[in-house]
């Protein structure tokens, strides 16, 4: 008897079991900034995100078992449905200066995901960096009207996932379209959380990083702070909102996002505090100088080209749709025609 037929040959209970710690295998993440520089990872997009280099950390859980045979891939796939797992990621933003992230579920591999659970948490204050031959800039940086770069870090990451899926870490995987129904970002405490600033401080990302290129609010003098989640929260979730608002700067690169995310949940600690039903944004967003790279003339006609597509995007992968108000074109047209009147000065 081979190993396949003594697997069916045990209790179906007892085999359920078997299934689900297949199916629920978590990979082990770093928890200190030395095993992050144990870690062989690599950087490919010049983005100041470091993947692990080992291609077995993006092994999907699910394949394994649907591959031995009739029984046991509808038995795994009964499973799947009934556990309805989300596909996990852990991203530590090592000394305030790149992300290291790590998939630590994998179910299956898709390229429509259900939903995608992202924590984020600091490890290792700024001014001793782990891993001091990655380090590219200062993440806190703004200049010409744009957010920090620790903003482009993070969304520069988001745009690889929605482009590769869970294979964004290699550099020969094709590109495609993936979809995401629930995407959650989950702001967490850091593991010294005797560095955190008091909880009740009213503090922000801008004052206590941005305020001066380089610049800190020292507010522990024995050593260094770290961030609290909270701040992280509130900044990147700002500028989320201002690339799904479309604005002149933002919507060359958020274009991709409305036809691809069906919710956005953001988190800090496991409890919500913002939630932006995408394709009821999309419905209701309206003309506002987007695509600020594009010749005035175009932009309108631009926007109304990328709102179509978006919306037969969310379509095609099955998202959340709201139909679009009868005459938002001429709307949009309208709303362009008088904004240029006042404005014929601006680009």
């Amino acid at each position: 008897m081979d190993s396949r037929d003594r697997l069916l040959s045990i209790p179906r209970e007892l085999r359920d079991e078997i299934i689900t710690l297949v199916l629920t295998h978590h990979h082990p993440s770093p928890q200190t900034t030395a095993e992050v520089e144990a870690q062989a990872r690599k950087n490919l997009w010049g983005d100041s995100v470091y993947y692990l280099a080992d291609p077995g950390s993006y092994t999907a859980n699910a394949p394994a078992l649907l591959l031995v045979n009739k029984q046991l891939r509808s038995e795994t796939r009964s499973a799947l449905e009934r556990l309805d797992l989300a596909h996990e990621i852990e991203f530590k933003f090592v000394n305030e200066q790149y992300l290291a992230p790590t998939w630590t579920l994998i179910p299956t591999p898709t390229k429509h995901y259900k939903r995608v659970h992202a924590s984020f948490q600091s490890m290792g204050a700024w001014h001793h960096p782990a891993l001091p031959s990655k380090f590219t800039g200062n993440p806190w940086k703004t200049g010409d009207g744009g957010p920090p770069t620790y903003v482009w870090i993070f969304y520069h990451t988001l745009g690889h996932f929605l482009t590769y899926g869970v294979d964004a870490s290699r550099a020969e995987a094709p590109p495609g379209i993936v979809s995401v129904e629930r995407l959650e970002l989950d702001f967490i405490d850091p593991k010294e959380t005797h560095l955190l600033p008091p909880e009740n401080d009213s503090m922000t990302i801008w004052a206590a990083r941005c305020r001066r290129s380089g610049s800190r609010r020292p507010r522990n003098p024995e050593g260094p702070e770290l961030l609290r989640p909270e701040w992280l929260a509130s900044d990147l979730t700002r500028y989320m909102h201002a690339c799904f608002g479309m604005s002149y700067h933002f919507a060359r690169y958020a274009r991709m996002l409305h036809g691809r995310i069906g919710t956005m949940v953001a988190k800090v600690n496991g409890n919500v505090i913002d939630d932006i039903d995408v394709g009821q944004l999309l419905a209701e967003l309206k003309f506002n100088n987007s695509f600020g790279n594009v010749d005035r003339a175009k932009r309108v006609e631009t926007w109304i080209s990328w709102k179509e597509e978006a919306q037969e995007q969310r379509k095609k992968h099955g998202l959340k749709t709201v139909e679009f108000e009868d005459g938002w074109k001429e709307e949009a047209r309208k709303r362009a025609a008088e904004y240029y009147e006042k404005n014929p000065s601006q680009w």
